[in-house]
């Protein structure tokens, strides 16, 4: 189990002035980090780590704060507390991805870089090596000592030159660098020209270059509010879907958005936009591929998923939604124009807003099952949306066009081999419904006179 912990913030700033002392009357070793716009030296101390503080407000696990449970919530009212520092802890451990090789290294050759801290011994920089450095056992951590009057501001700044641009160590995860620059755009009012520059999307301070740096971080704000709006539709009771959830679809958001502007650009109506951008949802959340996500398109519901959610073996889903109430979320921008599947009072599907409740489920510490779609319903829906997909694909595929009906049949003949190995293991049983057998074969040889006539007919 990781543990950490630290005194109080008079004896921090007491320690950290004592080693002060020592440095001016020592050797007065320096290190040299960016600051404020330049490069500036900082006196380089030895201080215990009890007398250092995991910083909370660090962007590489903010997600993961945000998303925590209310026991975590409540620590943080005192971050320094013991309890809160070791929910940190925890954090950093399980969140990292490269901690054992971190501390492997520490464990073998030291430091090679020291931390970062205030006079009050908040680890700016270096958190995780602090974690790490204590699950080794060790006592002492090299640090850079700030100087007096350090604001939130200026810690911001100097994690963002040290973490997020990659100067060392580890990458941000997808969610958390939005959260950074969404603070940066709202909170600090830095213009997305700034923030593009800094983040490295702008290649100089020339007006284009400047203006796609300027667009990646729009694209950035719109990404962080899709994701908002997947959350607030999945909030039930005290839970909603944590941000981490979207870190490994980044891709998939991303092309989105890029969908989006496309259509929007192209005229497209805005019902037929909202209803790309909630099926793309709908398939995200029902765990398709980015590849499967490509193929959800203007004209997939209509063309590709109402047909086959008509299918016989589709009414496990049919009869969930007609099912399903739940109260509305309220308006939620961008989501407000759905015209199948039902609505839930605000134009929003109901099948977007349980199916992003009942993701949200499994990542709660009790999940409410009564308001969940149950397992097998998910995993119909998701095959219902894949064989949309692959159909989408093939029709939409010139060269694969002409072998569409022989393929499809083919897929039929391989699911009819299988129903007649499934019916010799099964059949003798008293619990086999004989007669739901002979009805589904009737209508199966239906749809095959049907074909054959419609083959001779030659139309």
């Amino acid at each position: 189990m990781v543990k950490y912990s630290c005194n109080p913030e008079n004896a921090r700033t007491r320690a950290i002035s004592n080693a002060l002392d020592e440095w001016e009357a020592g050797t007065r070793e320096t290190y040299s980090i960016p600051w404020k716009g330049t490069t500036k030296a900082f006196p380089l101390i030895t201080m215990a780590l009890e007398n250092l503080v995991l910083n909370h407000r660090n962007h590489r696990i903010r997600a993961q704060i945000e998303g925590g449970s209310d026991g975590l919530q409540e620590a943080l009212e005192q971050p320094d507390g013991d309890e809160a520092q070791e929910y940190i802890a925890i954090i950093i451990f399980e969140e990292s991805d490269n901690f054992e090789d971190l501390s492997a290294d520490l464990d073998r050759i030291g430091q090679s870089f020291p931390g970062v801290v205030t006079r009050a011994g908040v680890i700016v920089n270096g958190n995780r090596r602090a974690v790490a450095l204590h699950e080794l056992g060790q006592k002492w951590m090299k640090v850079a000592l700030l100087p007096p009057g350090v604001s939130s501001n200026d810690m911001d700044d100097l994690e963002w030159d040290l973490q997020l641009l990659r100067e060392l160590r580890e990458d941000y995860t997808f969610t958390n660098q939005l959260i950074a620059i969404n603070e940066r755009l709202e909170i600090r009012g830095e213009s997305p020209e700034a923030i593009g520059l800094r983040m490295g999307w702008a290649r100089s301070d020339k007006e284009a270059d400047l203006k796609k740096g300027a667009e990646q971080v729009a694209r950035a704000i719109r990404v962080l509010s899709t994701i908002r709006t997947v959350q607030d539709l999945s909030k039930h009771k005290s839970h909603t879907l944590p941000l981490p959830y979207f870190d490994d679809k980044q891709q998939s958001l991303e092309e989105l958005d890029g969908q989006l502007l496309s259509l929007q650009s192209d005229g497209v109506d805005l019902a037929t936009i909202e209803s790309v951008r909630n099926l793309r949802l709908v398939g995200m959340l029902a765990g398709l591929t980015k590849l499967q996500l490509r193929k959800i398109k203007a004209d997939f519901s209509d063309e590709y998923l109402e047909p086959r959610l008509a299918d016989e073996d589709a009414e496990p889903v049919r009869e969930a939604l007609a099912e399903i109430s739940i109260s509305s979320p309220g308006t939620i921008p961008g989501l407000s124009s759905a015209k199948k599947h039902g609505t839930a009072g605000n134009g929003t599907p109901k099948l977007l807003i349980h199916l992003a409740k009942s993701v949200g489920f499994e990542f709660a510490e009790e999940p409410d099952r009564d308001v969940s779609l149950p397992p097998d319903v998910r995993d119909k829906l998701t095959e219902v949306l894949v064989d949309a997909v692959e159909i989408a694909a093939v029709q939409t595929n010139k060269a694969n066009r002409l072998r569409a009906p022989i393929e499809s049949l083919r897929k039929a003949r391989r699911a009819v081999q299988s129903a007649r190995k499934q019916l010799v293991k099964v059949q003798s049983e008293t619990r086999f419904k004989t007669g739901d057998m002979d009805y589904q074969l009737n209508k199966l040889e239906k749809e095959t006179g049907t074909l054959h006539g419609i083959l001779a007919s030659g139309n």
